[in-house]
């Protein structure tokens, strides 16, 4: 074939057939040899043809002879790839539905905005091309696109580009509707998080003290997020899996003191805390001062988690108190002092929570299920203070104190053991649900057929109640009047047939001429709920649940260890009730301190 350097125009013609065809290796060995000098302008429109139609192998090769990525992505290109986008597609339903939002609340202020600035920025470069054409490739689910943009983009971004590739296909996922698609984004996120785990245990075995930078550093590129920050977004428990990351969580829980220091002793200075400045609390590094001693104590989350739990136990313990033994009616009886100081207590309580509402936004309760019981049990105790009757408020402190105590299940996600233990009985509180529907449809037809066979007539709802519903359902743990319901057993009960006495609330009596179908209706239930249905729980707990979330049990516990560490990490040191008196302390004497300061600021 003859090749032609002085003329272009013969190549670009033999370019667009070789892109047409899709035949890399046609171009790659007759118009990429080093005979014809390409400029990147001449490549431009090639290579958005190329990203139109999917074509990464063109992609690379554009790339690798000249064509300019940041002269080559300006935002009126960007503006052009986007509106090749397939409106059949997911990201196309979801771009319409921003833009209907965006321009719904802020159209005249966008229009005075176009008018004054015109099209000027489609002139711009983007910033940071790689990381725009990543976005856009993963939104339309582009494989080796996106691959070809990860292995152009910088290094340093390579963990954090494929954590955000993790959780924009996990939250695309939700939302696809096809099976299929919806199947290749998770195990397209899968393989990300495996890439992202990957380059990050190279990172690691090479430098640990730079691997955990890599972890901590702000990215520019993607809005300020961190490696772990993204990971936790992502729901990437195998990349939290990683020992490296779990060397960083485990020195940021501890501080300055040495992960060997016993438990015993942090509580030991917790109540005495001039035992800071002995020897009983060892430091990793040596502390230039007793301030900074102090410091390195208090402001370690492994001591304001010991500091919280034991406080807690206290408040159950006050709560528990006041709730049997000293829980007065209103003035003038009551309340009594330790009252006064469970509402105390609880202000406090409540202050913190607003305080982390105010830090994280109310996307708080969405993430972690434990703040939504701390708002419920806070909005059952605000309902003791209304104006309602004394044995009222008194039924619902009991259930805030049930509320509360539950919370306290909370403080064991810590453990290696017993935190995968709590997810599985998260897990299968989720699998009851779908075994009480099944219950409930078999109980309500068992008890209405077994009433109505029993009793001709009987007006007391009280007693239809608790017949149809409340003793079907202890039938199942063995508790059975047998008296009552087979009439072969003498029923020595005041009842009567008379319709007037019966709505007057007297017992009627019962029914022996259908008792034979109510005997065998008593066995079929037993029958289908304690050996079938029951069973069919025991299998679903066994296979379905426990067997998943034991197998990466680990996996599990070090994902929940990272929640806990964020969570502790950003509370103050001191627990309620003593919370109140944190701010002047800090404002007092941590604020002086900048360096200590700044070394557990933003842990993601």
């Amino acid at each position: 074939k003859q090749r032609l350097s002085g003329d272009t125009s013969p190549s670009t013609e033999e370019l667009k057939l070789a892109l047409t065809w899709n035949r890399v290796d046609i171009a790659r060995s007759e118009l990429f040899t080093g005979d014809i000098q390409w400029k990147s302008d001449d490549l431009e429109d090639f290579m958005t043809d190329a990203l139109v139609n999917n074509k990464p192998q063109f992609v690379h090769l554009f790339i690798e002879n000249g064509l300019n990525i940041l002269d080559y992505l300006t935002f009126g290109q960007l503006e052009e790839l986007y509106r090749s986008i397939s409106d059949s597609s997911l990201a196309y339903t979801l771009l319409v539905a921003r833009l209907i939002s965006y321009w719904l609340f802020s159209l005249l202020q966008r229009l005075t905005k176009v008018w004054k600035e015109g099209t000027a920025y489609r002139n711009h470069r983007c910033p940071h091309p790689w990381a725009a054409l990543f976005i856009w490739a993963v939104l339309q689910n582009r494989r080796e696109m996106f691959s070809i943009c990860v292995f152009h983009s910088q290094t340093t971004e390579s963990v954090l580009s494929a954590l955000s590739g993790c959780k924009l296909l996990r939250e695309l996922s939700k939302l696809e509707r096809e099976t299929e698609t919806k199947y290749s984004m998770k195990e397209l996120a899968r393989k990300f998080e495996n890439y992202a785990h990957d380059v990050f245990s190279q990172c690691y075995q090479s430098s640990e003290s730079r691997s955990f930078v890599l972890l901590r550093k702000k990215s520019a590129i993607w809005g300020g997020a961190t490696c772990l920050k993204m990971a936790m977004e992502a729901d990437a428990r195998y990349f939290f899996s990683h020992d490296g990351v779990q060397s960083l969580l485990s020195q940021i829980w501890w501080g300055d003191m040495n992960r060997s220091t016993e438990v015993w002793k942090l509580i030991l200075t917790l109540f005495i805390p001039p035992l800071c400045y002995t020897n009983l609390i060892s430091f990793r590094s040596i502390p230039q001062g007793k301030d900074i001693e102090w410091l390195y104590f208090w402001y370690a989350p492994v001591t304001a988690f010991v500091g919280n739990v034991l406080m807690y136990f206290l408040f159950l313990v006050l709560f528990a108190y006041v709730l049997l033994l000293d829980f007065k009616p209103p003035p003038p009886t009551g309340p009594s002092t330790p009252e006064l100081g469970l509402y105390f207590w609880v202000f406090t309580i409540v202050c913190e929570e607003i305080r982390e509402v105010g830090a994280d936004g109310k996307n708080i309760f969405e993430k972690d299920v434990w703040h939504k019981c701390d708002l419920i049990a806070i909005i059952l105790f605000l309902i003791v203070r209304l104006h309602i009757t004394f044995m009222l408020g008194r039924a619902a402190l009991c259930l805030d104190y049930m509320a509360f105590t539950i919370r306290l299940l909370h403080i064991f996600a810590i453990h290696k053991h017993l935190g995968p233990k709590i997810i599985i009985v998260g897990k299968m509180m989720k699998d009851v649900f779908f075994f009480l529907f099944f219950l409930g449809v078999w109980l309500m037809a068992y008890g209405v057929a077994n009433q109505a066979l029993m009793y001709t007539y009987d007006t007391s709802a009280d007693r239809i109640l608790r017949r149809v519903f409340y003793r079907p359902y202890l039938h199942i743990f063995g508790q059975i009047p047998v008296e009552e319901i087979d009439s072969g057993y003498v029923w020595n009960a005041d009842c009567t047939d008379n319709t007037t006495l019966v709505d007057e609330g007297m017992e009627p009596c019962r029914n022996p001429h259908h008792n034979w179908l109510v005997v065998i209706l008593l066995v079929v239930y037993l029958l289908v709920t304690n050996i079938l249905l029951m069973n069919l729980l025991i299998a679903m707990f066994r296979y379905h649940t426990f067997s998943k979330v034991q197998e990466r049990s680990d996996t599990h516990w070090k994902f929940q260890r990272f929640n806990v560490i964020v969570e502790y990490h950003s509370r103050p040191c001191l627990a309620p009730p003593f919370i109140t008196s944190y701010t002047f302390l800090y404002n007092a004497f941590i604020c002086n301190v900048s360096s200590i300061s700044q070394q557990f600021t933003d842990i993601c």
